[in-house]
């Protein structure tokens, strides 16, 4: 989507491969769009993957941090007692520290330009916990508070951070996704995130930041009636 608005879009997955089928798929709609790879774990390769993107397509006026992947077994798999540290550390180098790495690479750059937009993508755990993912609830609860953090030190800058926390979305990755409760009696769909996610990359956002977006059909409004 950001692309079909013009954007030049660098869309980075763990391997090459999952990061060419999104290019293909924006270059048969007319877009630009390079592929890139690195494992959201590594600062090292967050670093060159960064350095990459620049080289190639200029400066970089979007970050969109959207790492997740299955990651509910890592935190889910057994009860919390039980819970090994392997998992934890999981969670939080995929989400928090991949996160916090990316954007301490791009930022120098909108820094430097004084503009720049940031948008960090949670889920509803990271607002209202989630049962049975205690450690995945502070992590994205940690990304939130992150946002709103960049957002008081670098507003001077004209950079505006924000975040969304999404309740049950269908996608590819995730097509049974159990976070439910919509009012709606429905799965959001991702063209409803993207469509916020451009929004808050527009000018017309150019007054918003450390703000975190909640689109979850209301499913943490609390209890409903049957």
């Amino acid at each position: 989507m950001l692309a079909s608005y013009g954007a030049k879009v660098a869309v980075t997955a763990p391997t090459l491969e999952e990061a060419q089928e999104i290019v293909a798929e924006i270059g048969e709609a007319g877009g630009e769009a390079i592929a890139l790879s690195a494992d959201p774990a590594d600062v090292d390769q967050i670093g060159r993957m960064i350095r990459s993107a620049a080289e190639t397509l200029g400066s970089i006026d979007i970050l969109i941090n959207n790492a997740q992947g299955n990651l509910r077994a890592a935190d889910s798999s057994r009860t919390f007692p039980e819970s090994e540290p392997a998992q934890w550390t999981l969670l939080l180098d995929v989400l928090l520290q991949g996160t916090i790495a990316t954007i301490r690479y791009v930022l120098p750059q909108m820094i430097e330009r004084r503009t720049g937009r940031i948008v960090n993508l949670v889920s509803v755990a990271g607002v209202s916990g989630l049962q049975g993912a205690p450690v995945r609830s502070a992590v994205e609860g940690g990304i939130i508070a992150l946002t709103r953090s960049l957002a008081m030190d670098y507003g001077a800058y004209n950079i505006c951070v924000n975040s969304i926390a999404s309740g049950a979305i269908r996608s590819e990755s995730d097509p049974d996704s159990t976070i439910g409760g919509s009012v709606f009696g429905r799965t959001g769909t991702p063209d409803e995130v993207a469509k916020l996610v451009c929004f808050l990359c527009s000018e017309e956002a150019g007054y918003i930041t450390g703000q975190n977006y909640m689109i979850d059909g209301g499913c943490t409004l609390g209890p409903k009636e049957e």
